[in-house]
């Protein structure tokens, strides 16, 4: 079986925190205070979606869903087999796609109930989709064996032709024509033709290229990676370290936006930057000491952690004492 990847994810665009007029910054974050949520107990949670008014987590059980704002969670892998672990999502119209230990699965996303049906795909049958991303109506899969795409909303999907592909792919960004590809050991590669070239960025660490999220927040890109969090300021062909206020060699293996604010989730639990990741500032006021956070998402009114085996953690962003800035 494959190393186990730490992944993100891509929530419904109506879901995501925007606060329109200000830029909320955090000056203290003492009195904010993660709360369990019900259902998830003991449970790894490598994904975490949110979708029109439902949340999905991703577990090494299946698919959970919540309707409270993840307050309680319930089972919701009717058709996935009963060893399917669920690594990453991604929202596409009315359906929701799965990555998961066995390939690719889809399921209506505006049902009351979730029903997982598994989509052909030119990779194994027991291959893991290790990443997901989209840009206009084309879908882009990791997968163990490289990137695929489709070009039809999931029905039918072609490798791509490029060498350095054919390996893990343990996170995928998609913006416009551009592709950032993070490939297990191999760095981040990045596309500018919709895949049909590939070039390695710079800047990152060489030691150990293992890099399980990527992220853009305005017009910069970030990256998770064994050394810390890294920058681009150029649509990442170049990577600068930014990780003050981080603890040494912290690994990100998840982001989430609210507002101009930027969330890490890491082995050491829960950080925010509210200036571009210029300097970090520690949320965990709640959390088990040292929480390993391996997904993270935004709604309205909260910001939500899985972790390694200690389920989903919630927190009121109205909980914490913000302090508004004029953009």
């Amino acid at each position: 079986m494959n190393r186990l990847k730490a992944y993100h994810l891509i929530t419904c665009a109506a879901n995501l925190v925007l606060f329109v007029g200000g830029v909320f910054a955090f000056p203290q974050l003492s009195n904010a205070q993660w709360v369990y949520t019900d259902g998830l107990e003991g449970m790894k949670v490598y994904a975490l979606a949110a979708c029109k008014t439902k949340l999905v987590a991703g577990t090494s059980n299946g698919v959970f869903s919540s309707v409270d704002g993840g307050a309680s969670w319930i089972a919701a892998s009717e058709g996935l087999p009963l060893d399917t672990w669920v690594v990453c999502f991604l929202a596409s119209g009315r359906r929701l796609l799965a990555g998961t230990s066995h390939g690719l699965f889809i399921s209506p996303a505006d049902s009351s109930t979730f029903v997982w049906s598994r989509i052909d795909m030119p990779i194994q049958d027991r291959e893991w989709i290790h990443s997901l991303a989209a840009s206009g109506s084309r879908i882009f899969a990791g997968a163990s064996s490289g990137v695929l795409s489709s070009d039809d909303g999931a029905v039918s999907w072609n490798k791509l032709n490029a060498a350095v592909t054919q390996y893990i792919v343990d996170a995928l960004f998609v913006w416009k024509k551009k592709i950032l590809a993070a490939i297990d050991e191999y760095g981040l590669y990045r596309s500018t033709d919709n895949g049909r070239s590939w070039k390695e960025t710079q800047g990152l660490p060489k030691d150990n290229k293992y890099f399980p999220s990527i992220a853009k927040h305005g017009k910069f890109y970030f990256i998770g990676t064994p050394a810390g969090v890294f920058r681009s300021d150029n649509e990442g062909m170049s990577w600068k370290e930014m990780s003050n206020g981080l603890p040494e060699g912290t690994l990100a293996r998840s982001f989430a936006r609210a507002g101009r604010n930027l969330f890490a989730g890491t082995e050491y639990g829960v950080f925010v930057s509210a200036n571009n990741v210029a300097s970090w500032e520690e949320v965990n006021s709640g959390l088990p000491a040292e929480t390993d956070v391996w997904s993270l998402v935004a709604t309205a009114t909260h910001l939500l952690a899985g972790t390694d085996g200690q389920g989903v953690w919630r927190l009121s962003l109205a909980g914490l004492p913000l302090r508004k800035r004029a953009i």
